[in-house]
C-alpha cells in the first residue's frame, strides 16, 4: 500500500479513536503510536478502566467499525504486517 494512503488510514484511525474517547489527545495518542496493545493502559489511565473493561472497550470499538464498513484497522494492521514481512526476511 502506498505510504501516503497507509498514513491516512492511520489518521481516520485516530480520527475515530478520539471521536470515541474524547478524553484523549494527539499527545496520548503518540505515545500509543499504533501500538494497539498500549491503548488499553491508555483507556485505564485516563478513563479508570479496569484492564478488562479498556480491552471489552476496544474489541466493541473495533467491531463497531467493522459494523459501519470502515475496516481501516485491518488495512492498517495488514499493511504494517506486510512491510514488517518484507523488511524482516525469515532467517534460514
Amino acid at each position: 500500500m502506498d505510504k501516503e494512503v497507509l498514513q491516512g488510514k492511520l489518521k481516520q484511525l485516530r480520527d475515530e479513536v478520539k471521536q470515541r474517547w474524547g478524553v484523549l489527545t494527539d499527545k496520548d495518542l503518540a505515545t500509543v503510536d499504533g501500538k494497539l496493545d498500549q491503548l488499553p493502559g491508555l483507556l485505564q489511565e485516563k478513563y479508570g478502566y479496569t484492564r478488562e473493561q479498556a480491552e471489552k472497550e476496544i474489541k466493541l470499538f473495533l467491531s463497531d467499525l467493522k459494523a459501519k464498513g470502515e475496516n481501516i484497522f485491518e488495512v492498517v494492521l495488514d499493511t504494517l504486517t506486510d512491510e514488517t514481512a518484507q523488511e524482516d526476511p525469515p532467517v534460514k
